[in-house]
């Protein structure tokens, strides 16, 4: 099986602007692929988001 790597700045350049609902979806896809920089980073900006 082949990887495909994908930079998290690639895919969200403006990821400041997603929905509570589709950064859930984006942690829910991390968790499945095993992918733990993007889950981190995701998460990270969930807690900064329930913060505000």
């Amino acid at each position: 099986m082949k990887w495909l790597e994908i930079s998290f700045e690639d895919v969200l350049p403006n990821h400041d602007a997603l929905t509570n609902q589709e950064l859930k979806s984006l942690i829910d896809l991390a968790l499945a692929t095993y992918d733990k920089e993007w889950f981190e980073r995701l998460t990270a900006m969930a807690l900064k988001e329930q913060i505000k």
